[in-house]
């Protein structure tokens, strides 16, 4: 398996501000496809409702990944 998986927040908007996927096509770096019907993947329900900055960190032992993001949401008057 290859692949790039893109992880990302959209801006500020209704659902704007939530974790999504891409996953590229094949080794092709520039072209992506949006996973779970362009859907955010992650939705977050605690703190301030929001997502940004997203960061893949694998563990030590190199046997998962953690996702770190800032709980940060600014369009928080757009829902």
């Amino acid at each position: 398996m290859y692949g790039y998986l893109y992880v990302h927040f959209k801006r500020e908007s209704v659902d704007g501000e939530q974790i999504y996927f891409a996953l590229s096509d094949g080794n092709d770096p520039l072209h992506f496809d949006d996973l779970n019907d362009g859907k955010p993947v992650l939705y977050s329900t605690s703190g301030e409702c929001g997502v940004r900055d997203p960061h893949i960190v694998r563990s030590p032992e190199g046997d998962r990944f953690y996702l770190v993001a800032t709980d940060l949401r600014l369009a928080a008057g757009l829902d």
